[in-house]
């Protein structure tokens, strides 16, 4: 008899073991706090944290969503997270109601029960119950197939209760002082001094969060470098070009002055078959008259050649000096 109960509990203790979950935060996507008071103009933080304790993280993907009568996101934070690459940027929008992020955890992976993705940063605008909630998420194994092991998501209840009402500062009452008498004078009662009322101002400082200081430092740098990386390129080029300006001075120098030599040599060729033209003509004039066309040859030919070489020598010599300049 005992024997069969003992097979009983132990079948009773195998199905039972079979339909329990392994582990009670696997694969989940979770807001830590979940909950929490919180008064009408307070601040308050919630963190969206990953749990899979049994199989590495390659990404993680989701849509948090409020409700935008009850909260408004203030910023968002990264600072801490194990994701390193983010495929979309965290932003919010006070309008929807909703935080996006997507990023990747580089090799091997997280594996762990709190992996922290992003801080939000919320202010209590209205009284009420407020629920955080994941319109959507993802979360990607590191298996090489992208396989989405994502099995419970995690919602978050809040209490928020109207302002608190401050203390007014209540007047005080002060006794009256005591009449003295003199018996000499006749009795006069001391002033009553008058108390001041202290009233109770409340100053709030915002610091700027790191995130919007290092948006800062990168837009400004985004506007800086392209700027500084323009003006290095105007220097580098106009050298370029200043070099290659004397470059080509030198060279067109150079040739300036083969094409003088080549002038004068051709112009001391045609000077030489002119002079040959004009020594034929003057020899024959030994020999006979020469007519009044043939002289007016000699003295046009003798002019044209003085006129011809004198303008080739001042065109030369100007074109050097301009190329000097």
């Amino acid at each position: 008899m005992s024997r069969l109960v003992l097979k009983k509990v132990l079948f009773l203790s195998l199905v039972v073991s079979l339909f329990l979950p392994q582990h009670s935060y696997a694969d989940t996507i979770l807001i830590s706090p979940a909950a929490g008071s919180y008064s009408v103009g307070q601040t308050f933080s919630v963190r969206i944290v990953v749990s899979s304790p049994t199989q590495a993280v390659n990404a993680v993907s989701a849509v948090l969503s409020f409700p935008i009568d009850k909260l408004q996101v203030t910023s968002v934070s990264k600072i801490g997270s194990i994701l390193n690459l983010w495929v979309e940027e965290p932003a919010f929008s006070n309008a929807q109601g909703k935080v996006s992020l997507e990023g990747v955890v580089p090799n091997p992976g997280f594996t762990g029960s709190s992996g922290p993705i992003l801080t939000v940063n919320f202010r209590v605008i209205k009284d009420g119950t407020a629920n955080l909630q994941f319109s959507s998420a993802s979360i990607l194994a590191n298996d090489g197939y992208g396989t989405n092991i994502l099995k419970t998501r995690g919602i978050g209840t809040f209490t928020l209760s109207g302002a608190p009402v401050s203390a007014q500062d209540e007047p005080v009452e002060t006794s009256p002082e005591p009449t003295f008498i003199d018996l000499n004078k006749s009795s006069v009662p001391a002033p009553t001094p008058k108390t001041e009322v202290s009233k109770s101002r409340t100053v709030s400082v915002e610091v700027p969060s790191l995130d919007s200081i290092v948006d800062t430092i990168i837009k400004f740098l985004s506007i800086v470098i392209p700027i500084v990386a323009l003006i290095f390129f105007l220097i580098h080029t106009t050298k370029r070009g200043v070099g290659n300006l004397k470059g080509l001075r030198r060279t067109v120098r150079k040739d300036l002055h083969n094409l003088d030599r080549l002038v004068v040599k051709s112009f001391d060729v045609l000077k030489e078959d002119i002079n040959d033209s004009i020594g034929i003509l003057e020899k024959a004039s030994t020999k006979r008259r020469l007519t009044a066309e043939e002289n007016a040859i000699i003295r046009s030919l003798k002019q044209n050649l003085f006129d011809a070489e004198k303008m080739i020598h001042h065109e030369v010599a100007q074109a050097e000096r301009d190329l000097g300049d």
